[in-house]
């Protein structure tokens, strides 16, 4: 849809969900245009093509694209943290094609050694990012740049703008800048999802203390031996904190702003190779990376500077798994609080969260032994013998089978019991309680009543979450560990009479009114102590009113 529209001279804007090729969309008919034009290939010509990226690991896959797809043209890729040296030389010798991000452009623009007189296309890939504040300055100075030496350029320029979102002031901005007849080709109509169709969305929620169990328990679940995994932080210092934290016992490194760029490049060679598994990295790796993921993990959902959901870093984040038609999974976790955040992103990209519970520990284990089982039988033959003597010796101790659990729970690391975790937060040494009514549950207190009646104070007044279920006939909550013996005690004296039971799976819970309002009305600022919404909580006034309430 794009090629025959660059072909024909048109400035044009570009939207295509992530993962569909944007890249080789404005470069195979770029390269076409380059190679008609048979041009003497002068030493220190200046480029003809000049494309921005947000990122060097973007500007380097682009660059990448145009080396491989016309190796007879001069393509160089220039960005921060590389030698000058290096680029100096490449523009003496001349350049058909510069790639590169636009903090290094304008420097080298600044310095005399980038001229923009010979430039017939200027390319804006990821152009939401380029145009953000914090890079519409930059975008801007080069543009400046290519207007003082338009009455010395002979040729006619185009622009092209491509991105996997394009919010409405990127198009007032391309209005300064774009011919009036520019083209508009949009993959992504508004009533289809922006998110790649192939990646199954979850949720779950999780209390930022048991965020490292519950990561280290997914990559467990849904992470396959020879899979590439990414989890996204939002602070460097998240980063590096969950990378050496020692509930997450997979390899991996971290990938942010503060790591030099030769570390950077090492660290995305191995995982591109499939040595390194697993990164941890903020948004400096959800654009760019030239690789199908498997299993990507928000550790919670992407904010803007106002906490209202950041949409458009979600698409990109997901984006990096399902790629090519391939199978995907993006799993974001969430506290209470940010409930509303996936209410939002779920109206813009157009698909539903899976709602999950974090998974149970049983799951965990199993998944683990069925990993075990598949590494046993690729064990050389040869290894067998090594260790049969010592086999023989166990066999003789106890029965096959126990012989054979007690081994995988060995290779496995599950070697005591697991700690119990809520299913409603992810919480260490809490489990949840299903309470059960034959009849409607018009309010929370109904369920106080009978849990203040049926355990001890002093583990009831440390219950939390109390929720009822969406069908109202029910309530779950979180118990403190110790009272799980206690609660254990009741159901095995009430029988098929006790109202309380332990779930293995979260049953579907009500939302509350906060987010019930986040639904219909879109938000807005609360009053005190109240964050987005028609304001209440603590010391709120207006609608939602105010009062904390007993444990409500």
């Amino acid at each position: 849809m794009t090629f025959d529209k660059i072909m024909a001279g048109k400035d044009l804007m570009g939207r295509a969900r992530t993962g569909m090729g944007k890249t080789l969309a404005f470069a195979l008919p770029v390269i076409e245009l380059l190679l008609k034009d048979k041009r003497p290939r002068a030493r220190g010509r200046a480029p003809r093509v000049v494309c921005m990226a947000p990122t060097r690991e973007l500007a380097k896959q682009v660059a990448t694209e145009f080396e491989q797809s016309a190796p007879s043209l001069s393509t160089v890729c220039i960005y921060g943290g590389a030698s000058y040296q290096s680029q100096n030389n490449a523009f003496r010798s001349g350049v058909d094609i510069l790639v590169g991000t636009t903090g290094r452009v304008i420097d080298h623009i600044d310095r005399g050694n980038l001229r923009l007189h010979n430039c017939e296309f200027l390319i804006l890939d990821e152009a939401d990012t380029m145009l953000e504040m914090g890079f519409r300055e930059d975008v801007q100075k080069v543009f400046a740049a290519m207007e003082q030496v338009k009455n010395e350029s002979a040729a006619t320029r185009q622009t092209l703008l491509f991105s996997a979102t394009i919010p409405k002031w990127v198009k007032d901005v391309a209005d300064k800048y774009m011919q009036k007849d520019r083209e508009y080709v949009n993959l992504v109509k508004e009533s289809d999802s922006q998110a790649s169709t192939d990646v199954q969305h979850i949720a779950i929620p999780c209390h930022w203390q048991g965020r490292p169990t519950l990561l280290a328990n997914l990559l467990g679940i849904y992470a396959k031996k020879d899979s590439r995994s990414i989890i996204f932080a939002e602070t460097k210092k998240d980063c590096n904190e969950l990378a050496v934290h020692p509930e997450i016992k997979t390899d991996c490194q971290v990938l942010h702003g503060d790591i030099a760029q030769e570390q950077r490049e090492t660290t995305m060679k191995a995982f591109r190779e499939g040595r390194l598994r697993l990164l941890i990295a903020t948004d400096v790796a959800a654009r760019g990376l030239d690789m199908n993921v498997d299993l990507v993990i928000n550790s919670e959902p992407p904010r803007k500077m106002s906490g209202m959901a950041d949409v458009d870093t979600y698409v990109h984040r997901s984006g990096r798994t399902g790629r090519a038609g391939k199978k995907g999974i993006c799993i974001t976790l969430y506290t209470n609080r940010q409930r509303d955040q996936l209410t939002q992103i779920e109206r813009k990209i157009g698909n539903k969260f899976t709602m999950q519970g974090p998974p149970d520990q049983e799951d965990l284990i199993k998944a683990s032994a069925a990993k075990a089982l598949t590494e046993i039988n690729n064990v050389d033959p040869s290894m067998i013998e090594i260790f049969q003597e010592k086999a023989s010796e166990l066999l003789e101790q106890m029965e096959p089978e126990k012989c054979l659990a007690a081994a995988l729970a060995c290779i496995t690391g599950h070697t005591k019991p697991p700690r119990r975790t809520s299913l409603m937060s992810g919480v260490p040494d809490y489990v949840t309680v299903l309470f059960t009514s034959s009849n409607f549950i018009r309010a929370k207190g109904y369920v106080w009543n009978a849990v203040n009646r049926d355990i001890p104070e002093n583990f009831a007044n440390d219950i939390k979450q109390l929720t009822l279920t969406e069908d109202s006939m029910g309530a779950c909550f979180d118990l403190p560990i110790g009272g799980l013996e206690l609660v254990e005690k009741l159901i095995e004296e009430g029988s098929m009479n006790c109202p309380y039971s332990i779930p293995k799976t979260l049953p579907k819970l009500q939302q509350s009114a906060f987010q019930m309002r986040q639904q219909s009305f879109g938000g807005g600022r609360g009053g005190r102590g109240a964050g987005r919404g028609f304001g209440g909580g603590r010391g709120g006034r207006g609608r939602g009113g105010g009062g904390r309430g007993r444990r409500y």
